[in-house]
């Protein structure tokens, strides 16, 4: 039975991902002179809606913008989107990433209907003000997603709604030229300029940089967060050695989600809540250093964003077995041996009957020996027919007559055996390392709900954690390039005294 299809979009584990970057998996849809976009990040949960029209001239210039902007993993589209020779050269030039799908999957009606199962609601009004082709673009993928995981469908976050005059539309040209994410031999701004020391910010700058705001306010809310790292030495530097090694909690929630994820998943998401407290009192302890400065608006919000999980830090402290100082926990459930001594009576006893087996072993066969006088006689186990007792042929005769040992098998220098008590003996061991095994796969079922109840504000922790880092990292940057805060108003004045670009001031 197919139990998934792998696609481009659709992958989540980390051998086959960048970390710091997203995987988005792009929908489109049009109707008439209106186009849907739909993106979801399977790795994260992440999933944005736009609606915008395009002008007939301009459409194939317009859409080329869209899909640099998102670098999608992989683009579903209709058939019938193909057949404008614009259209279609421009999706040439996409075709390894591109998912062609009959123009009757996009069906408004029925991609709504997919919608409001997924989320288990009658409306979507409490999500935002969807457009109807935007519904459409969301619904399609919805269905491309489940249609490929089959089985089990991953954790996806509530659709979030890009208002198209927030962000500054940067034609593909433009973009290309500007080296924002990529360029040549490997150069671009964002690597000569990101800082960042966790995989959440380094994703979260790539999505600044490629989708700049233009929102005077929250620009300077995001200059005041820079200019508090900047003037906090210790606090940035602190901040900084604390996020070093922070564990990607987005997508271990979103592989345990989607049954992918192990032991080790449920571990980094422990390391990284347990890390959030000390950085909300790292922050916060500044005041000792500075009565006078007030913590800015944009860092208490954030603060705020960071959250409290102190129940799902305590019980999976409390589960995880923590005693080894490598934390080797296993990546796969099914390996066993991962909840901690102590968690569980019940699996305590069942390790305890497991672990003491050997010594069970042992002792019936010093039993056999004393009443059979065989110095010789061995209890052994293979795969094939489990636990035996060996004799050697010279001896093999003292326990033929003998109606306690019932012969199993004869092989070239020796024979084997079998007692009802050594049968039961083992039905016992086998039992109990197989129940302790089922037992223990039920508690990391319980782990990973009380994980996936918790997703969305992980999610958000996660995203708190990031803004951090990115302050942090672009203070630190500032400071070694002796960069200043420009000042943002409504003129349309623009003055730039001994400016540099950073890319040619790196190289040179």
């Amino acid at each position: 039975e197919v139990i998934r299809l792998v696609t481009p979009g659709t992958l989540t584990e980390d051998t086959l991902l960048d970390a710091r970057k997203n995987n988005y998996i792009l929908s489109i849809a049009k109707q008439n002179n209106v186009y849907g976009f739909a993106w979801i990040d399977l790795s994260t949960g992440e999933f944005y809606t736009q609606e915008t029209s395009f002008n007939s001239a301009m459409e194939c210039h317009e859409l080329a913008g869209v899909l640099a902007r998102l670098a999608p993993g992989e683009i579903l589209t209709a058939d019938s989107l193909l057949e404008k020779p614009d259209l279609f050269s421009l999706f040439n030039e996409y075709r390894e990433k591109l998912s062609v799908l009959p123009a009757a999957r996009f069906n408004t009606n029925n991609a709504l209907k997919r919608l409001l199962n997924f989320y288990q609601v009658q409306t979507l009004d409490s999500f935002g003000n969807f457009g109807r082709v935007e519904v459409t673009s969301a619904g399609v993928l919805l269905d491309y997603i489940a249609n490929t995981q089959k089985i089990q469908m991953p954790r996806i976050a509530r659709p979030l709604k890009i208002i198209y005059s927030k962000y500054m539309e940067i034609d593909a040209s433009t973009r290309q030229s500007l080296d924002l994410t990529e360029g040549p031999h490997g150069a671009s701004l964002i690597s000569v300029i990101d800082r960042t020391v966790s995989a959440c910010g380094a994703r979260m700058l790539v999505s600044r940089l490629a989708n700049p705001l233009l929102d005077i306010e929250e620009i300077n809310g995001r200059y005041d967060v820079i200019d508090f790292f900047m003037r906090h030495n210790d606090v940035r530097d602190n901040l900084r050695q604390k996020l070093k090694g922070f564990p990607d909690a987005e997508r271990a929630v979103a592989r345990l989600s989607a049954k992918r994820g192990g032991p080790r998943d449920l571990y980094s998401i422990l390391v990284a809540l347990s890390v959030i407290p000390r950085l909300r009192s790292l922050i916060k302890a500044y005041k000792k250093i500075d009565v006078v400065d007030e913590l800015p608006p944009a860092v208490e919000n954030i603060l705020k964003r960071l959250g409290e999980h102190y129940n799902l830090i305590n019980q999976l402290s409390a589960a995880l077995d923590l005693s080894d100082p490598n934390n080797s926990l296993p990546y796969l459930a099914r390996d066993g041996g991962f909840i901690a001594n102590g968690y569980n009576p019940e699996l305590d006893n069942l390790r305890d009957m497991s672990r003491k087996g050997h010594d069970y072993i042992i002792g019936l066969q010093d039993k056999y020996i004393k009443e059979t006088g065989l110095d010789n006689l061995k209890i052994k186990y293979n795969s094939v027919i489990g636990y035996f007792i060996e004799v050697p042929n010279k001896s093999v005769s003292q326990l033929l007559g003998n109606p306690t040992f019932i012969h199993r098998q004869s092989v070239l220098n020796a024979t084997r055996f079998s007692t009802a008590e050594l049968t039961e003996l083992e039905n016992k061991l086998r039992s109990a390392t197989e129940k302790a095994l089922a037992l223990e796969l039920s508690i990391y079922d319980d782990l990973v709900r009380s994980v996936i109840i918790e997703a969305d504000d992980i999610s958000r922790s996660a995203a708190a954690v990031a803004e951090l880092d990115i302050g942090a990292a672009l203070a630190d940057l500032a400071l070694e390039y002796n960069y200043c805060r420009p000042k943002l108003d409504d003129s349309l004045c623009f003055e730039i005294e001994e400016g540099r670009h950073p890319m040619v001031e790196a190289a040179l």
